[in-house]
């Protein structure tokens, strides 16, 4: 079993060219999700493990935007959403040493349940404490496709994670 949680609040100002109807936008981006995997173990030897996983993601996300006019005028957009996809994943574990370890993970999802289309990959390394709990570092890029409040939304957040793992 997979579990993870994320979380991102991000927001943004950008200022338009002169000449044009808005002089800036404003753009403001919630998105709590949870994935939950069932993983089954296809390849193992005494340095590496291969995972084929399928599960869920959950989503709750809200936008909202402005479009701001030189006079003080603006014209809001945004919704918010809740779902969930249906997701399918690969994972592989390659030790590096006895106490270094590196992840790769990638999925797909949506299918045009929930969203259109989902994605993320990711890259960590792992540190073992012990024989339960490792710390991990790495990049993850997620995209999500999917109609927010009526407009078109393709999202795609990218950056260094950083996490924890239990092994029970």
């Amino acid at each position: 079993m997979i579990g993870d949680l994320f979380y991102t609040d991000i927001s943004g100002n950008r200022g338009a060219d002169s000449g044009g109807l808005f002089t800036s936008a404003n753009l403001g981006l919630k998105l709590t999700m949870f994935s939950g995997y069932a993983a089954y173990r296809v390849d193992e030897t005494s340095r590496s493990s291969i995972d084929l996983a399928a599960g869920f993601r959950a989503y709750d996300m809200q936008v909202d935007g402005a479009l701001n006019t030189g006079g003080g005028a603006s014209v809001p957009f945004g919704g918010s959403e809740s779902w969930v996809d249906p997701i399918i994943a690969i994972r592989g574990n390659w030790a590096l040493s006895e106490k270094w370890l590196l992840t790769g993970f990638a999925d797909i999802g949506g299918f045009g349940v929930g969203s259109d289309l989902t994605w993320q990959v990711m890259a960590t390394f792992d540190y073992q404490l012990n024989d339960s709990w490792a710390l991990r570092f790495g990049y993850r890029y997620l995209e999500i496709d999917k109609p927010v409040g009526g407009n078109d939304l393709k999202t795609g957040i990218s950056g260094p994670i950083f996490g924890a793992t239990y092994r029970f």
